[in-house]
């Protein structure tokens, strides 16, 4: 058995942790959030989710426009990629679900809580 997969969960997520950076100043390019949870469906796994998504990027996409507009406007595809996913990385806390929910944060919310997980 290799090192990775022998790494429990909980220890991966203490490992991986990170000092995060403040996020004040990003917090006016997003809209403020409702603060409300709705429940799209009940026991949803991950495949629910996955299915959810698109969905999701539709209908939240104009929560970001001011945030691309001033990171990542003028940006070659993947070094947009790149900046948005270490600006993920070092502002937001990567936080697990709550036992047996599945959740998808809207941009507005996740910025607003400061935490999410991968979805």
């Amino acid at each position: 058995m290799n090192q990775v997969t022998n790494i429990s969960q909980r220890n991966w997520e203490s490992a991986t942790k990170v000092k995060l950076l403040d996020l004040a100043p990003y917090k006016p390019l997003f809209p403020k959030a409702t603060g409300k949870d709705w429940t799209i469906k009940r026991n949803a796994g991950v495949s629910h989710t996955v299915k959810f998504i698109p969905q999701a990027v539709t209908k939240c996409s104009w929560q970001v426009e001011t945030f691309v507009n001033k990171e990542l406007r003028y940006l070659p595809l993947e070094q947009a990629c790149k900046k948005l996913w270490w600006w993920v990385r070092f502002h937001i806390e990567w936080v697990r679900d709550e036992e047996g929910k599945e959740q998808v944060r809207s941009p507005r919310r996740l910025v607003s809580d400061g935490k999410g997980d991968c979805d």
